[in-house]
């Protein structure tokens, strides 16, 4: 499985769309992560308000489990939006060690999934045939891709 880790955009940004940044440095929470849960993460800055919600488990492949969130409360420039804004990302791929290390603390034990089934449905397929994988960068960071992608246009 190819895990992103640069700076580079990909095809892996408007999958993921159709549905305190910084390094990983954060002491990973030792509490099990669960589908349901609401965290807060080491946001990007004036988005401190936001969450995240874990969506999914995958047992990924070459030892990298994988977890699916979605994020709101954002303020990410969308030009396709009619409130000129996206406040939400329904469906991020992220490996388990990545994302373990932007949470800090949990909101809630279980929470109202929103509707990404079919944005985790194309991601599935794209990665079946190769052509998608995860982030294996903090949560800010994959939302710097998502912020990037939507500047150019792609939604």
């Amino acid at each position: 499985m190819q895990v992103f880790r640069g700076r580079h955009l990909s095809g892996i940004v408007a999958l993921a769309l159709l549905g305190a940044a910084g390094p990983l440095a954060a002491i990973p929470p030792v509490k099990p992560l669960k589908v349901g849960q609401e965290w807060h993460y080491h946001t990007r800055k004036g988005e401190e308000k936001s969450t995240l919600v874990i969506l999914q488990l995958d047992p990924g492949v070459a030892g990298k489990r994988l977890m699916h969130v979605s994020v709101r409360g954002l303020r990410i420039s969308n030009a396709h939006a009619p409130s000129g804004f996206t406040t939400e990302v329904l469906h991020i791929p992220l490996t388990e060690a990545a994302l373990r290390r932007s949470l800090t603390t949990i909101v809630a034990e279980s929470v109202t999934l929103p509707d990404y089934q079919a944005t985790y449905k194309e991601w599935r397929a794209a990665m079946d045939r190769g052509q998608a994988s995860a982030f294996d960068v903090s949560v800010a960071d994959a939302l710097d891709y998502v912020d990037a992608a939507l500047s150019l246009g792609h939604s």
